[in-house]
């Protein structure tokens, strides 16, 4: 596939089908995966509009991405370096990073076993206790598990990305994962883990051919068409993620907030 500027919008072609122009207006986010040829007026339209265009192989991994240049005066760098250094602040948001994803994990056991969501209610719900429920409901070859589950948290990374960088934040400043490239966003890929649950046991509920992954040895691969199936229900699915999204970002400001204001006493 190539994908070109053409004046205000992108021309796309597919080797063996006819080309077509899409208006650059229209497209709010950039996922490349597999072998796109893109060139560089295609790149810095969307890079100069502060839209990150994310690469990605076909196991989700996240390969790189090309963000905008400028850092622009009203960001919170400064603050959040300052976060992850206040030992006392680091630890609270670290448990809250942890018990949004426990919450997000019960909030899916309601839903799919709410007898056992009451019990854990009560007695306690384990890590151990999870992994049973969710084989339960998703007992596929680990390989393929992996290889959705993994597709799934690079959608989930880009579109964390393309939110931290709309609200000038750095996405290398993570808390959980403070040492890592795009830790910010791993740190909510990770809060956001019965999503990623979620669509891997919808994935293989509703699957209906074995032409989407491609086996090697003891591991497998989506291929375009198990990629393609992945990427439309995650778009289904959008709406729902953002509001997510938009509810752990809230959280986070107010520990941004809540560490200017225990700098000014």
């Amino acid at each position: 596939m190539t994908v070109k500027r053409d004046g205000p919008s992108l021309w796309i072609h597919e080797p063996g089908k006819a080309g077509r122009r899409v208006p650059a207006r229209l497209v709010s986010r950039v996922v490349v995966i597999g072998n796109v040829r893109l060139d560089t007026e295609a790149l810095t339209l969307y890079t100069a509009c502060g839209v990150p265009i994310t690469f990605m192989d076909h196991g989700g991994r996240v390969l790189g991405a090309a963000l905008a240049y400028d850092i622009r005066p009203e960001d919170f760098r400064d603050r959040q370096q300052a976060l992850a250094d206040d030992a006392e602040m680091a630890c609270r948001i670290e448990s809250w990073m942890e018990a949004a994803r426990r919450k997000g994990r019960l909030d899916m056991v309601r839903r799919l076993a709410p007898n056992l969501a009451r019990e854990f209610e009560c007695l306690g719900f384990r890590e151990m206790d999870y992994t049973t429920i969710f084989r339960t409901f998703c007992p596929e070859e680990e390989a393929r598990v992996r290889a959705v589950a993994g597709a799934v948290c690079g959608l989930l990374h880009e579109s964390a990305l393309e939110k931290i960088i709309a609200l000038t934040l750095d996405p290398h400043a993570g808390i959980l994962h403070r040492h890592e490239n795009f830790g910010l966003c791993r740190d909510f890929v990770y809060m956001l883990g019965a999503e990623v649950d979620q669509q891997v046991i919808r994935f293989f509920q509703v699957k209906k051919s074995e032409d989407l992954f491609q086996s090697r040895g003891s591991s497998a691969t989506l291929t375009g068409k198990g990629s393609h199936s992945v990427i439309q229900r995650f778009e289904g699915r959008r709406a729902d993620i953002e509001h997510k999204m938009e509810n752990l970002f809230d959280g986070y400001f107010r520990f941004l907030r809540g560490l200017e204001t225990a700098l000014e006493r």
